[in-house]
């Protein structure tokens, strides 16, 4: 006879004739999954999974990880976003950005508690609206859902995008036709010494493939020396692009360029959804979370990360307006001299940016994995199964990632638009209205205000923010071409 596996210990299942439904299926106190009767318990793989092991992370190595999968790409269209707002606008809307993405990440932590169960935004979500009743709970859920997938999903394919501009900017050619180049009005990369002439989607496979290895991990905790790594990159980059920007302040006899207000709304609103994305990575924080060894230090993680965050954009973003003034391209790196320093900038991009896919392409994968196996992502066993269809699931998102790149290939509209639509939601107004939701009962009116507040300045920034970057995407459509 087969071996008979062990029957977990239930302390509060509810057994269910055939239902798949997540909420009923396993137990929530210890996470055991009981399916069929203990005496048909037989599997052909009843290997055990080396991923069910006790959380891991310490609260350095989460802030770590909030800084390697926020911070790169963000970064690097700041100084784009500061020439649309100028100067004035540029400083308060970073202050305030800043402080409502460290008030909605501690809002979030708050609400999760000390429940172990909770490890993603759409859980949290069914559980703080939970006593409305299984009808609403499960509305707000998938509501949320559907805007947790758009934006990871969207920010994979920023990451691709981003990769394939530091790819051509390593090895693309540059055109030496001033005819093709003035009707790009999309900032291509390329390479004085460059060795390859490839369309750009081509660069895209190329990078596609470049960020194939790194879908296949499944835990954040088995990866720290790998956020370090993104960490550490992304300093170096910003580093250097300090450096560029001192020796352009040189060129102009350190006279930089005073825009104190821009008159343009669409490039005002296009410049607060760039920052807004710079800050955008609430998504992903309850599943940083539930990996921590001590999840009531996670508010020392939000301090830290966010002030390392506030410190680099504030430097890298006025530092690259104030040195190359409105025309100063996003991402940044499209305006520096083709020498040896920037094939040196661009490959650590690469590694970085691949780091942040990583994370970003984990947390997806995990989300759709709970919602269409849900039982066996909690079983301790079917440790080949679960990789076998988690490098399915991750496949098809890089191929995604890789279509609507080919199908929308502006990086900064590509970024506006997805910020808008998801960032806005997810870091601005959904936890401020879950916090709302919880306590209610108990707030003070201000409290209550200053978050009703909150709600609406993110649901105004959502629509406004999808027009602009709809906008932009329109015109360039009807007046740029792409090389071939």
């Amino acid at each position: 006879m087969p071996k008979k596996r062990e029957v977990f210990e239930l302390k509060e299942a509810r057994l269910l004739d055939n239902n798949l439904d997540e909420s009923n299926d396993y137990d929530r106190l210890s996470g055991s999954v009981f399916y069929g009767d203990d005496e048909e318990w037989f599997e052909d793989d009843d290997e055990y999974d080396p991923l069910k092991q006790p959380k891991e992370n310490s609260w350095l190595l989460t802030a770590a990880i909030i800084i390697a999968n926020v911070v790169g790409v963000g970064i690097l269209g700041l100084p784009k976003a500061f020439s649309q707002l100028g100067w004035v606008l540029s400083i308060c809307i970073l202050v305030v950005v800043a402080l409502v993405s460290t008030y909605s990440s501690l809002i979030l932590a708050w609400l999760r508690g000390a429940s172990k169960h909770i490890t993603t935004y759409p859980g949290l979500t069914a559980y703080v609206t939970e006593y409305k009743g299984e009808k609403w709970s499960k509305t707000y859920k998938r509501i949320v859902q559907a805007i947790l997938f758009a934006y990871l999903q969207g920010i994979c394919t920023v990451y691709l995008s981003t990769m394939k501009l530091s790819l051509e900017q390593i090895f693309q050619t540059c055109s030496a036709d001033p005819d093709q180049q003035s009707s790009i009005c999309e900032p291509q990369g390329c390479n004085d010494h460059g060795v390859a002439d490839f369309p750009d989607t081509l660069w895209l496979l190329i990078a596609a493939v470049c960020a194939f290895p790194f879908v296949h991990f499944r835990r954040l905790a088995h990866a720290g020396w790998l956020y370090a790594v993104g960490v550490l990159t992304i300093l170096i980059v910003s580093v250097i692009i300090i450096y560029r920007c001192g020796l352009q302040f040189h060129k102009n006899s350190w006279h930089p360029t005073f825009e104190i207000v821009n008159d343009s709304f669409v490039d005002i609103i296009n410049g607060i959804v760039t920052i807004v994305f710079a800050f955008g990575g609430h998504s992903v924080l309850l599943d940083i979370v539930s990996e921590m060894k001590d999840a009531q230090s996670f508010p020392k993680s939000v301090y830290v990360s966010q002030s390392v965050m506030f410190l680099c954009y504030a430097v890298i973003g006025f530092v690259g307006f104030g040195a190359y003034g409105v025309d100063v391209p996003s991402p940044i790196t499209l305006a520096f001299p083709r020498d040896h320093l920037n094939i040196v900038t661009n490959v650590l991009l690469c590694i970085h940016v691949a780091v942040a896919y990583c994370i970003s392409s984990t947390v997806f994968v995990k989300n759709l994995f709970k919602l269409l196996w849900p039982r066996l992502y909690m079983s301790d066993f079917h440790s080949k199964k679960k990789a076998l269809r988690w490098g399915f699931v991750a496949t098809l998102v890089l191929l995604l990632s890789f279509t609507i790149s080919v199908i929308i290939p502006y990086f900064q509209d590509i970024m506006n638009l997805y910020s808008a639509v998801s960032i806005f939601s997810l870091s601005i107004w959904v936890p401020p209205f879950l916090f709302i939701e919880a306590r209610k009962h108990t707030m003070t009116i201000s409290l209550l205000l200053f978050n009703v507040l909150l709600v609406l300045i993110g649901l105004s920034g959502m629509g406004l923010g999808v027009w602009a970057a709809l906008d932009d995407v329109v015109k360039k459509v009807k007046d740029c071409k792409l090389r071939a």
